[in-house]
């Protein structure tokens, strides 16, 4: 049980919360410029389980990469990680039909019992976006989603920054519906 609980405070860290406990993670891009950083952070969360990473970062975004990374745990372990990208503009908004594509995405993912991690860069919008729309999609009003969304990060590093960032990020959850 200790282990468990200390796996669950090292994931926990560095602006990661649960969406869904135990299933759906959220938080900032999961590496670093430095080698050992990354690799423990990857480490941490595949000791936690997760086995699908949702990167909404474009491809010129500058950090180091990881989908090889992932790639190449996924053929030399027994245990399956798998990497998507639905990139998202910094400090935008997906269109209704791309933010539709991911929540998608994100349900096929836990219906099939994997566990996720959804990030952009620094956690905040874009993350903060899709997770607020997440919850909207699962019952939610638009309200209620913000307020929910504030409650999960209340234990993270960055507590204290709004998300999402922008205001047509948190109209955009305000105003989900399917």
């Amino acid at each position: 049980m200790a282990d468990e609980m200390e796996k669950a405070m090292h994931i926990e860290s560095g602006g990661r919360y649960w969406v869904v406990p135990g299933r759906f993670l959220a938080g900032p891009y999961p590496v670093s410029p430095d080698e050992i950083a990354r690799l423990s952070t990857i480490g941490i969360m595949l000791l936690n389980g997760i086995s699908h990473f949702v990167d909404l970062t474009q491809e010129n975004e500058t950090a180091p990469l990881y989908a090889d990374f992932v790639n190449g745990l996924a053929a030399s372990s027994s245990a399956p990680v798998s990497h998507s990208r639905f990139p998202i503009p910094d400090m935008d908004v997906p269109t209704a039909a791309w933010m539709k594509k991911i929540l998608d995405h994100i349900d096929a993912c836990l219906a099939q019992e994997e566990i996720l991690y959804l990030h952009c860069m620094g956690g905040l919008g874009r993350t903060g976006t899709v997770v607020g729309c997440y919850l909207v999609r699962h019952g939610l009003s638009g309200e209620e989603a913000l307020h929910r969304l504030e409650y999960l990060r209340r234990s993270t590093d960055n507590y204290w920054k709004t998300s999402p960032e922008t205001r047509a990020q948190r109209q955009l959850i305000l105003d989900w519906s399917e």
